[in-house]
């Protein structure tokens, strides 16, 4: 995964930062059409690297991705999503639980963990493909 320094009027919004703060072995969720439909393991910290021909400067981190087959809707969540998220900073979620649009943000353990039970439930084999998810279930 990868995002920019800057946009083009010199801004870094936080969403791009947030990949400053990845470690590897960090369990990272992907959305798309308002589903988790993808899950990462970080294989690297952060690093730059260039795009474009090699001139764009850019925040990388190396990623173990895996394609999820059954998805899971963020919108079965909603309460947990407004008990778990109210209180960050910069959370993946508006005040009314729907998802924010942005490259990185973080999710706290405990909706880490209703996410991962949920979706080893429907794709049981997710656990041995993505052993780390076992780390989080009992969040």
């Amino acid at each position: 995964i990868s995002a920019p320094y800057e946009d083009a009027g010199g801004n870094s919004p936080s969403h791009w930062t947030m990949l400053e703060n990845v470690k590897p072995g960090d369990v990272i969720f992907h959305g798309l059409s308002q589903c988790i439909s993808a899950i990462s393991i970080a294989t690297s910290n952060c690093f730059t690297s260039k795009i474009q021909n090699g001139i764009t400067e850019v925040r990388q981190v190396n990623c173990s991705p895996v394609i999820i087959n059954k998805t899971i809707a963020t919108s079965e969540f909603v309460d947990e999503i407004l008990e778990t998220c109210s209180k960050l900073k910069y959370q993946p979620f508006d005040k009314n639980g729907n998802g924010r649009q942005g490259y990185l943000f973080d999710l706290n353990d405990s909706l880490a963990g209703i996410f991962a039970r949920a979706l080893a439930k429907k794709n049981p084999e997710l656990l041995n493909k993505i052993p780390e998810l076992k780390t989080i279930l009992d969040y």
